[in-house]
């Protein structure tokens, strides 16, 4: 059986050797502005995913308002959307939210 030969794979530069500045995710705010405002530095948007090889952004993630949420909407509010039409998509979620509660004795 003849040797195979590989040739090495040529290392890629890191991102301090090409010259790229790291970023903080979060701005600095100067403490005289932050005693005397109250401000605070919040960040705007979670990190996007990016690709190991190319650099090349692959996702970026969802912002979510924390404030908002996905809540069960009450039994009253289920019954009335469950009598709608068929072509209604809250009626096919509240028919859903029923089942679920139902499997799992919610009720």
């Amino acid at each position: 059986m003849p040797a195979v030969e590989y040739e090495p794979i040529p290392q890629q530069p890191q991102p301090e050797q090409q010259g790229v500045e790291p970023v903080p995710e979060t701005p600095s705010i100067p403490e005289q502005v932050e005693k005397a405002t109250g401000a605070q530095a919040v960040p705007s948007q979670p990190a996007p995913v990016i690709d190991d090889q190319t650099g090349q952004v692959v996702a970026q993630p969802v912002v979510t308002d924390p404030s908002t949420g996905n809540q069960i909407p009450d039994d009253t509010t289920l019954k009335a959307w469950s009598k709608g039409s068929a072509n209604d998509s809250k009626t096919w979620l509240a028919v859903f939210w029923e089942r679920l509660r139902k499997m799992m004795n919610l009720k």
